[in-house]
């Protein structure tokens, strides 16, 4: 004891001896209990999310001076209410899930263990998690992700939501990342934030929101507010344009319309915009005004509404459709359109009125299409019907058509075949059809490549031929033909059927397919052999003014 007491009598007493003494007392067995108590909870808190390896900092870092505080304007205006159902819009990549320690409430988890950066939660009032339960058997929720750069919209449904004592919070307790996450309650009328910590914006357009003595590190947005609120940091929800640039999807019914487009996305990036897109990938709708061409590939499908998805694209000017169910098709929804092939399907009736832009229509083996009405489509400069039975049209609409194939049209009785309606055409197809007879070559003076095989032609007169360099005109009722006439001529087909002579005086035709004598400058000459070679292609050509060589 003595030795406690320095000079004076002072004591001496260590600080270790003076807690010990202090705990010893009652109020100090309180406090020493309530100290357990608060580690105690603290642990059970954070346990169970920590166990499940979701990294939670211990800071945060605000991003509203960063690149992401962009926001939408709309976000500060009176139309919240399209604001809500845009973002109710959003289809869900995350489902929230519940969890609690023993002897705790459970709590909402919206947490991705994966480096998501946009997640969107779509959460049922009433039945949370698939759980049957509501937010009344919970009191916080918590929004995080594994990436950095993360944004959060949670879509909750329900007229009435208590979120009473609740804990939203937001990655962590700083408050600093209250512009990542927005809770839209899009059907609330009621909002009951009493008392309640809140992290994030709220968005309830059509509702009274309650918050007296709530704490907010963000935004309330809703029809009414009331109560006193303590807002500590006025955070914006800053992730509208990158949360709709990248999660605002096309709806397309038609997978291969879907398919198409991002084939097309793929195959042309020359800046690498599109890399992230794979052939099971959803278009993104700022995506949606690249996508200029449509080839759709399509034999065992049945179309549904198939205009309204080639419409979703604004900036479409060429549509392909090979093969598939597709009885009708109109283009009154894409005005714009150039380009227009649609072959091996069923169609029968086809609409092209509103189209005047379009150029090229391709309607190859169509067998159920009996009309075509092109009044409204005076660009027309190509157009091809082989393997329908529309036979010879009226083409004086058609002022700058120059390619024409209309072979296999099941031309009806015997036709003359006149250029008066086409004065710019340069190729023509009219083979196949075995009703002509009488085809007045003379009236076409632009004509460069022309195939009339396998038709009933008696006669042609090549005198007004001099631009003509490409001829097929095998199995006809022609016997001698001259084509003096057609002094630029390089390719010659012209066998079977009734042919005996071909003159070609003053002609130096590169290839000559026959089996009959040619007359020539040096004479008369025979064919030592027929065996026909490939010929040219006689594919329309892809785009107007593109000619077939």
């Amino acid at each position: 004891m003595s030795e406690r007491f320095g000079a004076g009598g002072t004591c001496k007493v260590t600080f270790r001896e003076l807690g010990a003494c202090y705990f010893k007392t009652w109020k100090g067995k309180i406090l020493l209990a309530v100290t357990l108590l608060a580690a105690v909870l603290f642990v059970c808190f954070f346990a169970d999310t920590l166990a499940l390896n979701t990294y939670i900092p211990k800071t945060g870092q605000s991003v509203i001076d960063t690149f992401y505080s962009e926001y939408n304007p709309a976000e500060e205006t009176a139309n919240q209410i399209q604001l809500s159902k845009t973002y109710a819009s959003l289809s869900a990549n995350q489902e929230a899930w519940i969890s609690a320690e023993d002897g705790l409430t459970e709590g909402i988890f919206c947490i991705s263990s994966e480096y998501m950066e946009y997640l969107v939660y779509q959460i049922d009032s009433a039945d949370i998690a698939a759980q049957g339960k509501s937010f009344g058997d919970f009191n916080h929720l918590w929004i995080d992700s594994r990436s950095d750069s993360f944004y959060a919209v949670l879509n909750i449904s329900g007229k009435q939501i208590d979120l009473t004592d609740y804990y939203i919070l937001i990655r962590d307790a700083t408050g600093l990342y209250g512009s990542r996450a927005i809770l839209n309650f899009y059907e609330a009328e009621s909002v009951n934030l009493t008392n309640a910590i809140v992290m994030g914006t709220v968005l309830a357009p059509y509702a009274e929101i309650l918050c007296d003595g709530a704490s907010v590190y963000g935004q309330l947005k809703g029809k009414e507010l009331s109560g006193e609120t303590e807002f500590y940091k006025d955070l914006r929800f800053t992730g509208y344009r990158s949360v709709m640039d990248n999660l605002n999807v096309l709806s397309l019914k038609n997978d291969a319309v879907r398919i198409a487009a991002i084939e097309y996305l793929i195959n042309n990036d020359p800046d690498y915009k599109y890399q992230d897109y794979t052939i099971s990938s959803a278009v993104r709708v700022r995506d949606a005004g690249a996508v200029k061409k449509i080839n759709i590939n399509a034999q065992n499908v049945v179309f549904d509404a198939l205009e309204e998805d080639l419409a979703l694209f604004p900036n479409l000017e060429e549509i392909t459709v090979s093969g598939g169910t597709l009885p009708s098709f109109s283009l009154e929804k894409l005005p714009g359109i150039k380009s227009l092939a649609i072959t091996g399907t069923n169609l029968e009736s086809l609409d092209l009125s509103a189209a005047a832009e379009l150029e090229r229509l391709v309607l190859d083996d169509n067998p159920s299409l009996t009309t075509l009405d092109f009044t409204n489509n005076p660009k027309i400069k190509i157009l091809s019907y082989s393997g329908t039975p529309l036979g010879w049209l009226d083409y004086s609409p058609l002022p700058e058509l120059y390619y024409l194939d209309c072979s296999n049209s099941r031309v009806r009785d015997y036709l003359t075949i006149s250029g008066e309606t086409l004065p710019n055409i340069r190729m023509l197809d009219i083979s196949g059809n075995n009703n002509i007879q009488t085809f007045y070559l003379q009236t076409f003076p632009l004509l460069e490549s022309v195939n009339c095989s396998n038709c009933s032609i008696l006669e042609l007169d090549f005198s007004n031929s001099a631009n003509l360099t490409y001829f097929k005109g095998s199995y006809n009722r022609l016997t001698d033909i001259d084509f003096r006439g057609a002094s630029n001529l390089k390719f010659i087909e012209a066998y079977g059927g009734t042919v005996t002579s071909l003159d070609l005086r003053g002609l130096q035709p590169q290839t000559v397919y026959c089996t009959v004598k040619m007359i020539t400058d040096e004479g008369e000459v025979y064919p030592s052999g027929f065996e026909p070679a490939p010929t040219p292609a006689e594919e329309q050509p892809a785009e107007a003014g593109e000619t077939v060589e």
